[in-house]
């Protein structure tokens, strides 16, 4: 510690934060560093305020010596000395991460004759190791609790665990989302100026924001009608606070699917009586919110499926699929390994400006084929058929069985994964972001729930924790979290 201040006095010469911030990551480190299951919770919980300013922040003079990126590392060193992993029993999950790793690094690597055409490259002053490095090394140090999920989490105690710090993540978020709303845009605000205000704060476009929510809510939903799950009120209170933060992202995307999930969940589930309390909240927020309305409503006048899309379907997607099918005639093999990553930028009609002038194609399944090839969409909806195929058995089977806990476990995996895949027709992406960070994390709960171990596998109800010394790292970040 003395070491440590004594670096913060001399760093803050130049720089006055280094006299906050080098104590700050020392005891940070001290606390993540002994205890596996805290660095799991303090990983999950930072990820949706990575972009902030204050996790932007260089506490170093190097590059990628950022707050944010501090966090994650030491939190993974912290897990990895504490914790026994295990990857025997979940080897597709381990097949999907290190393939989706290889996607993204080989992506990334191969966009150096399109990279320095993207502002950021310019802006950022950055070099073709830096851009590799921001948007490779980077974009993969955002899916850290993958890795610690699938290695450590097997029984249905650890997965309330999980969802609990996923919860307290999502309430962090939509406080924030609606703090920022509250204190820092004035009534009768556009809702673009509002995106505008809120994306100062967080980094984040509200599309971006929107793909948090759109993924946890649902899964969230269903693990408060668990009457077992010990840590309901966290995810009574996670929905209710991310109702709220999804109204001011003004997402249209996330009010159709998180609406779509409400109904999915209750006819799952047959909680009918769920129905009046949801009417009442939509009518609530229609009320003391009309610009919600008017955004839900953008374009239904027209009824032109371009106006509805924000202009992507004439100026991005039928560009892209054009060029596609042109280049599959002359170059295929670059349809099936793709451009590497902000590839559009290749494309005939973003060079011939007849396409929106953006970086990616708003598409989640045209953006995979584009960076990655047809062999990169292939590998994707392989895994995602997969998991679907073996969630559907696992959800017949706990109705069969009347097996409630399983019931709504299956239920909030299939409704979040599926509006994850509904969602990537407008936007979002496969391989690991930011902004899919919690989409990674349902996928990581559904690999571990369908180990061999894990208690959607046939009859087996596998409740009790696979390492003793895991169940008392759970239990002591439970006291610290209630605290």
């Amino acid at each position: 510690m003395v070491a440590a201040l004594g670096m913060s006095v001399m760093l803050s010469m130049d720089t006055p934060m280094m006299a906050l911030i080098i104590p700050a990551a020392f005891i940070l480190a001290v606390l993540l560093l002994g205890n596996s299951q805290r660095s799991l919770f303090i990983s999950i919980l930072a990820l949706p305020l990575l972009g902030t300013v204050i996790m932007g922040t260089n506490v170093l003079p190097v590059p990628g010596a950022k707050v944010s990126n501090f966090i994650l590392i030491i939190a993974l060193v912290g897990f990895l000395i504490n914790e026994k992993l295990e990857f025997s029993d979940v080897k597709p999950a381990v097949i999907f991460y290190a393939g989706s790793m290889v996607l993204l690094l080989v992506a990334a690597l191969r966009s150096g004759h399109v990279a320095a055409h993207t502002m950021e490259f310019w802006n950022e002053s950055y070099s073709p190791g830096k851009f590799f490095f921001s948007h490779g090394i980077i974009q993969a140090l955002r899916s850290v609790p993958f890795i610690m999920i699938v290695a450590s989490v097997r029984n249905r105690d650890e997965i309330y665990q999980l969802a609990k710090y996923l919860a307290v993540s999502m309430v962090l978020l939509s406080m924030t989302i609606l703090g920022i709303f509250i204190v820092e845009v004035p009534p009768n605000t556009e809702f673009f100026i509002v995106r505008g205000i809120i994306a100062e704060y967080l980094g984040m476009h509200g599309n971006n924001l929107a793909d948090f929510l759109i993924v946890g809510v649902p899964f969230l939903l269903t693990f408060s009608l668990d009457k077992k799950n010990p840590y309901r009120m966290w995810m009574y209170a996670a929905v209710v606070l991310a109702l709220g933060a999804t109204a001011v992202t003004y997402s249209r995307a996330a009010y159709f699917l998180i609406i779509l999930s409400f109904i999915a969940v209750i006819f799952m589930t047959k909680k009918y009586k769920l129905i009046i309390p949801i009417i009442i909240t939509g009518l609530m927020i229609s009320f003391f919110m009309p610009s919600v309305v008017d955004r839900a409503m953008t374009g239904f006048d027209t009824g032109d499926p371009s106006v509805l899309s924000a202009g992507r379907t004439d100026m991005i997607w039928r560009s892209v699929i054009k060029d596609l099918k042109i280049e599959w005639q002359s170059a295929p093999e670059r349809v099936i390994f793709g451009y590497g990553r902000y590839g559009v930028l290749d494309l005939r009609d973003f060079k011939n400006q007849k396409m929106i002038r953006t970086t990616q194609a708003h598409n989640m399944y045209l953006d995979i084929i584009i960076n990655s090839g047809l062999l990169g969409l292939f590998f994707y909806l392989a895994f995602f058929f997969w998991i679907i195929g073996k969630l559907v058995i696992a959800f017949f089977s706990a109705k069969v069985r009347e097996h409630e806990q399983n019931l709504y476990l299956v239920t909030g995996l299939l409704v979040s994964i599926g509006g994850f895949l509904i969602r990537g027709f407008t936007d979002s992406f496969f391989s690991p972001q930011l902004s899919n960070a919690f989409m990674y994390i349902v996928v990581a709960i559904a690999f571990a729930a369908l180990s061999k171990n894990g208690p959607l596998v046939d009859d087996k109800t596998t409740d009790a924790p696979h390492d003793l010394s895991q169940m008392s790292s759970s239990k002591t970040v439970t006291t610290i979290t209630q605290s």
